[in-house]
């Protein structure tokens, strides 16, 4: 974010369906989407960057991240997330293990790469640069 980072949001992840977030608060947990996976940071929560996940099946799951990194402007920043068929979420932030959730998306619900940034104060000033993506599937699901 190339402007300050207080009073935004932004999630990184997999979605079943474009909205308004994937993340409805994050300090509870509560979900807009319904099926997901994010690495999210929340202003109106905490300045931590955390893994959210929900799937039709089970209540929604966070996990903070831990060591964690202190979020600052100007800075690049590398986020992972890795989902597999066993409904496990893992993540990392610059290549450093942070985390990880039992309760992901479901296993037969088709997922789509998102990224969304929200401007929580309403002054419309939020802005987040990504300069790249990458991401890979298996061909076919394993039994």
């Amino acid at each position: 974010m190339p402007s300050t980072v207080a009073n935004s949001k932004f999630e990184f992840g997999f979605v079943d369906a474009a909205g308004n977030g994937a993340v409805l608060v994050k300090d509870t947990p509560t979900s807009t989407a319904t099926d997901y996976a994010v690495i999210v940071y929340d202003t109106d929560d905490d300045t931590s960057v955390d893994l959210q996940a929900d799937g039709t099946t089970d209540a929604v799951m966070r996990v903070a991240s831990s060591p964690g990194i202190t979020f600052t402007t100007n800075t690049w920043y590398n986020f992972m997330i890795a989902l597999n068929e066993n409904r496990e979420v893992r993540f990392w932030i610059d290549n450093v293990y942070q985390g990880v959730v039992t309760r992901g998306p479901d296993e037969a619900t088709a997922q789509g790469i998102w990224l969304f940034v929200e401007d929580r104060d309403d002054a419309n000033n939020k802005q987040l640069d990504c300069d790249y993506i990458k991401a890979w599937q298996e061909r076919v699901a394993l039994p």
